[in-house]
């Protein structure tokens, strides 16, 4: 029956609410589901990742030998002081950080430096840019072992070549000397992973870097990572 109100007019049934439908817009659909396909290789990943590292952390306080089922003693910190007492501990980070710090300043060099080269569109730009993915794509792995061939003191291409030129009169066992050898090793580096960084910087970069060569008012023969640098750490 119809509720009838006091004036004596009939009044309309009350309305059911109606419940609210939330749907998702086509983003947060796509955004869920690329999540769901991604939780997956993430937990992957980071097992693969974590777990190595965990394990190491936990030996790292014990005194033990390599095997299967073989006694184990806790030292703590003692593995630690040890290699904070050993020599050769530090010249392997002094080592370490001459290698990092020369190969990481080169590629940065360089691997600006032909960025703004190709910015610029000179003739064969594009054929230079095509080249350059050709180091990077090698394998590290290959790269190691096209350049240990280079290297090598009886058939090396790089004494053959130093000798057509004359520069030198009879092959060099290149990687027997420790420091030369490491300086070979960063020039391997290098060639390796300047395509990568030169690659990776967008072209419109470059732009800015002129602009701020102009208003510093620095002339061409200053480098592009010098433009760089201001550009980066300017506030």
């Amino acid at each position: 029956m119809n509720s009838i109100n006091v004036s004596g007019q009939e009044m309309a049934p009350p309305r059911k609410q109606a419940k609210k439908v939330t749907r998702l817009s086509l983003r947060q659909q796509d955004r869920r589901v690329a999540w769901l396909l991604v939780i997956p290789a993430l937990i992957i990943i980071v097992g693969i990742t974590l777990q190595p590292i965990l394990t190491t952390l936990y030996l790292s306080f014990f005194d033990k030998e390599l095997g299967l089922n073989t006694p184990q003693i806790f030292v703590g910190f003692g593995n630690y002081m040890s290699f904070l007492q050993d020599t050769s501990f530090w010249e392997t980070i002094t080592r370490t950080l001459y290698f990092t710090l020369n190969s990481v300043g080169l590629e940065l060099i360089l691997g600006i430096a032909f960025a703004q080269l190709i910015s610029t569109h000179p003739p064969g730009w594009q054929f230079l840019r095509i080249s350059l993915i050709i180091p990077w794509a090698i394998p590290t792995i290959v790269n190691g072992a096209v350049w240990k061939t280079i290297y090598n003191s009886d058939y090396g291409a790089l004494n053959a070549l130093l000798m057509q030129l004359g520069i030198i009169n009879h092959y060099v066992p290149w990687l027997n000397d420790p420091n030369r050898a490491m300086n070979l090793i960063i020039l391997a580096d290098v060639w390796h992973t300047v395509p990568f960084i030169a690659l990776i910087i967008p072209p419109n970069l470059t732009k800015p870097l002129r602009l701020m060569g102009h208003q510093h008012g620095s002339d061409s023969s200053e480098s592009a990572y010098l433009c760089y640098a201001r550009l980066s750490w300017s506030p």
